[in-house]
């Protein structure tokens, strides 16, 4: 038996227990929540043959166990959308991390901030409506968190392959957005599962006028999916995986290769594998966010098959449990990896990343 053939063996034999945890009907509604969370409780009742009352208490067992909140997925390939970087802070000195989380809550630009177990860094995932923003902000945390050692490294996020960043209501109030959508879109954002009366009654606009923004976000395609965020939840390990490339001959096998390991998943898991996959010009070149059952199983099936199916191409590769959720709120992803995972032309600037 090859390595190729034992690699294939392992992602058959691997199953997560995570997963096995629920049973089929909880998966099966909170994939339907996780696809669109403003699907009432009859229509997913009838979806999964269970009664109304049954399906209320699983959701709410599933939100109490999984710090559900149910939130939106904009459209990051809308060219009006906000500008989204990856900013890694590397720290020389021992960290304040409430100091760290109250200054970057400050600012609309930090969308998911989180430390790394036994790391030295954090990474923020970040977006901003002007270059202009951006600077000034990355300029003045450089200087708030100079007395810690902190040092910014900074990529671009370019393309997401899978899922997405959840988005803190302060970003929307900055996009150019006509200012009912606005509103209506920073409702969604706080809780997409509300009833379009408590978003009337939140926003102080008509309950049609709510209707209509709702449809309007949907057809602009603003809004890509209502879906779900979450805290790391007990009984399972959260990684993010930071990957820097330096391509050779071979590189599109090799992506391949990649591609089909992403796409790898339990069947109707109750998380999927990858909760964010992301292409970044800059330091780093890709960013994984896993879910796996532990921090032997989340080397074993994400950081090492990464590894090996980059082979050559891989330079550096960072990885961690994360620890503290500093800023906003992790993606919660439970949909059909396969048909969601999203394909570009997009290729590294080679000779760059050669130098």
């Amino acid at each position: 038996m090859n390595e190729n053939e034992a690699c294939g063996l392992m992602k058959e034999a691997f199953h997560s227990t995570f997963n096995d945890y629920y049973s089929v009907d909880t998966r099966r509604i909170l994939r339907i929540l996780s696809e669109n969370s403003r699907t009432s409780v009859t229509e997913i009742a009838s979806s999964v043959g269970l009664s109304g009352k049954t399906v209320k208490s699983k959701i709410l067992k599933l939100e109490n166990a999984l710090s559900i909140n149910y939130s939106v997925e904009l459209n990051s390939e809308l060219h009006h959308m906000p500008a989204a970087h990856l900013v890694v802070i590397e720290f020389k000195q021992p960290v304040d991390y409430e100091y760290v989380s109250a200054l970057l809550s400050k600012s609309y630009i930090p969308q998911l901030a989180f430390s790394v177990k036994g790391g030295n860094y954090i990474c923020v995932y970040a977006m901003s409506i002007s270059t202009s923003d951006f600077t000034y902000w990355e300029n003045t945390i450089s200087i708030m968190l100079s007395k810690f050692g902190g040092k910014l490294v900074n990529s671009e996020i370019v393309f997401t392959h899978l899922g997405f960043i959840p988005v803190r209501k302060e970003l929307i109030e900055h996009m150019e957005l006509e200012p009912t959508l606005k509103k209506v879109l920073g409702s969604l954002v706080g809780n997409s599962r509300a009833s379009m009366q408590s978003i009337s009654r939140e926003t102080g606009l008509h309950f049609n006028t709510v209707a209509y923004s709702i449809n309007k976000l949907i057809s602009k395609k603003i809004v890509r999916r209502f879906t779900l965020t979450t805290m790391p939840p007990e009984g399972s390990a959260m990684f993010s995986v930071l990957i820097t490339l330096a391509p050779k001959e071979g590189f599109d096998d090799a992506v391949h290769e990649v591609r089909k390991e992403l796409k790898t998943d339990d069947d109707m898991p109750i998380s999927n594998r990858y909760s964010f996959v992301s292409a970044l010009e800059g330091n780093v070149n890709v960013s994984l966010l896993c879910t796996l059952d532990d921090n032997e199983d989340a080397l074993r099936e994400c950081v090492e098959k990464i590894t090996r199916a980059y082979g050559k191409h891989l330079k550096l590769i960072s990885f961690g449990r994360i620890d503290r959720v500093l800023v906003g709120n992790i993606p919660l992803r439970c949909v059909d990896s396969n048909e969601d995972y999203r394909v570009i032309d997009w290729k590294p600037d080679l000779d760059r990343l050669q130098k």
